[in-house]
């Protein structure tokens, strides 16, 4: 079982307060660092801690069970034929840079390949590419520990506007997954339909995964469960050295998706 201690109890996962002044404020500015700071204070706890257990209940009515193959496309990642369809689009890998959450340079960057329709900059630093030779042994981790049946999958392109994408590391069938347990409250949660598992590998140096997530991990795995439509996504910091991971499970927050697109629409103006 996988166990960490969470910094603060009791919390709200998200304030919606400032969730709600974060929108108004997108509508009316273009400046990106209002959603740096509404990410930095809020949607970091935007998430649950999991670990595995045999036991099962059902998941909650409201989350609906999606299994939506038609907005795929099944072209392998990193293929040259992946990268090509993702010119010209926000996809989930950018989606922390588009919004300022990786500082101006990247921002500028970003929004210039996007708009200009470029090829990705190739990533040429170590840790990027230790993520990418991890990323099989990860998935089976995870599958060993949850009982999962997880596949690979191609590109996902939002059906109602194809400037959006997102490529999640892998995806799998709730009903094929050991019930979750909340490690803070101790409740269960049973997954259904479609889910996605996004793998972060630990760089080198670090013997344990993380115990939370970011404003940026947040972003990225909204941005691919809106293109999607899963029904939730399960974060996974993973430390090779050991084979040691936490879990995240990350619902979607319409609130955040919403202000992401007004923030894109903002930047990028047609």
């Amino acid at each position: 079982m996988v166990t960490h201690q969470e910094k603060t109890g009791g919390e709200p996962a998200v304030d919606n307060e400032r969730v709600t002044k974060l929108c108004d404020d997108l509508t009316s500015s273009k400046c990106p660092k209002v959603v740096t700071e509404i990410l930095k204070h809020n949607f970091v706890k935007e998430k649950e801690n999991v670990s595995v257990d045999k036991s099962c209940v059902s998941i909650p009515d409201s989350m609906e069970v999606c299994q939506n193959k038609e907005n795929v496309t099944e072209v392998a990642q990193r293929s040259s034929e992946w990268f090509r369809k993702r010119i010209g689009k926000i996809t989930s890998s950018k989606a922390p840079a588009v919004i300022g959450l990786q500082g101006k340079r990247e921002f500028q960057k970003t929004w210039d390949c996007i708009r200009n329709k470029k090829a990705e900059p190739s990533k040429n630093f170590r840790n990027f590419h230790r993520g990418i030779v991890f990323a099989d042994e990860a998935s089976k981790c995870f599958a060993s520990e949850s009982s999962a049946v997880v596949e690979k999958c191609g590109l996902y392109v939002l059906e109602s506007d194809q400037f959006y994408g997102a490529s999640p590391d892998r995806t799998f069938l709730g009903n094929t997954c050991k019930t979750l347990v909340d490690i803070t409250t101790g409740e269960q949660v049973s997954l259904s339909g479609l889910c996605l598992l996004e793998i972060k590998t630990r760089a080198e140096g670090n013997l344990e995964p993380l115990s939370s997530v970011t404003g940026a991990h947040v972003a990225q795995i909204q941005s691919q469960e809106e293109c999607a439509q899963p029904n939730v996504c399960i974060l996974q910091s993973y430390v090779p050295e050991n084979r040691k991971s936490n879990y995240f499970l990350i619902r979607k927050n319409n609130n955040f998706i919403n202000a992401f697109k007004v923030c894109c629409t903002e930047c990028n103006p047609k």
